[in-house]
């Protein structure tokens, strides 16, 4: 694995060993390096050409880590939640919010006309073509800025309309097969209160142990 950063973030990135197999943890290792270190627009390739990755492995070996590699991104939360509970308070307070990432294409899988909440106004909403996540954070208070929480995403999920939820990609949009129930992952045990909000702080919701929240 390239030596990019300094030996004392390594014990970060070796939690997440276990999530990959012994390749695609090599990729991983190089990609998260070099995506710390790109300046700029981070790309795959840019981020590829910014740490001169290709000395390490081809360039389509990083391609292939996103669409073919075996890992699971729900793994990947759950281990970015286990190692944030050190910091977290006996109240979890998380947050639902969805991201519009704008497309252009006629080829593009998974993409659709959606709301769009930063061009739109109250008066004339504005519809963009794109993929929408819908992205589940945990806000934590580190110690460096305790005044101050930060969001880590842990579970994300791309949403996709009804219209288009049954289309694979490739010519004449084919017909795919109806897929199994989505796995979540196993759910983490934590005796803690959980609050959870949305991206407008329209709506909160507690655990079934608890009947109420507070705001924050």
């Amino acid at each position: 694995m390239p030596d990019l950063l300094v030996r004392s973030f390594a014990p970060l990135l070796l939690a997440f060993q276990p999530c990959f197999t012994r390749p695609s943890f090599a990729s991983f290792w190089a990609l998260t390096c070099a995506w710390i270190l790109c300046s700029g627009r981070r790309s795959l390739t840019r981020i590829i050409q910014s740490a001169q990755l290709t000395r390490f492995k081809h360039y389509c070996s990083f391609h292939r880590f996103f669409s073919q590699a075996r890992w699971d991104l729900d793994q990947l939360g759950q281990a970015v939640f286990q190692l944030l509970l050190p910091f977290c308070e006996p109240e979890l307070l998380g947050a639902v919010d969805d991201t519009l990432a704008r497309k252009s294409g006629r080829h593009i899988w998974g993409a659709g006309m959606h709301h769009d909440p930063l061009r739109s106004t109250q008066k004339r909403p504005f519809f963009a073509f794109g993929h929408n996540f819908v992205v589940f954070s945990l806000q934590v208070a580190l110690p460096f800025a305790p005044n101050k929480y930060w969001a880590f995403p842990i579970l994300v999920r791309m949403y996709r309309k009804r219209q288009t939820a049954q289309r694979a990609p490739g010519k004449g949009g084919k017909l795919e097969r109806k897929p199994n129930r989505p796995s979540y992952g196993q759910p983490i045990p934590h005796p803690s209160r959980t609050c959870l909000g949305n991206d407008s702080d329209r709506g909160q919701l507690d655990s079934p142990a608890h009947a109420s929240c507070p705001r924050r």
